[in-house]
Formats: C-alpha cells, structure tokens, sequence
C-alpha cells in the first residue's frame, strides 16, 4: 500500500492504568521495547500517555482525533482482543 508502518502503543499499558493490582508482568520495559522495534520493519512508533482523560475517551473521539486527524490512518491492522475507547470494541 506503500504506506509507512506506524505501531502505536499505550504507557503505562491500560491495564496498569485501570487495573494495577491485576495487571500481567511485562515481559519488557519500554526501553527494552523500543530498542527491538528499531530492527524491524517499523517506520514510526507513536507512544500514547494513557491516563484518565485517555481511559474516558470514546471509541468514535478516539479513533477521529487520533487516529484520522492526527495520524492520518488509512488502514488499521489491530489483534483480535484489542480494545479502544471506553468500553468499545473494534470488530
């Protein structure tokens, strides 16, 4: 589609957010992460802080403010239990 390869990831990881006291060890730190991203094929990483306002937002807000406005996204790989906005699930 000879567009860039954009991963976006949330930190701390919403269930440390929402959850701290349920949330799964990772398995590496943000540096670590960062550091095994740049040997692939990824062109950008966009780091998203996820606090409360985040945790509150819709999956509509969510998806037009950054997704669409910001990022400019014109196709959206996402895993089969992901999750965005409030409560809502992308299927």
């Amino acid at each position: 589609m000879s567009l860039p390869a954009v991963l976006i990831l949330f930190e701390p990881q919403p269930r440390e957010f929402l959850q701290p006291e349920n949330a799964p060890a990772r398995l590496s730190s943000l540096r670590e992460k960062l550091a095994i991203l740049k040997h692939l094929q990824i062109d950008y990483v966009c780091c998203v802080k996820f606090d409360k306002q985040l945790a509150t937002t819709s999956a509509v807000d969510f998806a037009s403010t950054l997704l669409f406005q910001q990022l400019k996204v014109k196709y959206l790989l996402v895993g089969e239990d992901f999750r965005f906005g409030k409560k809502e699930r992308v299927i």
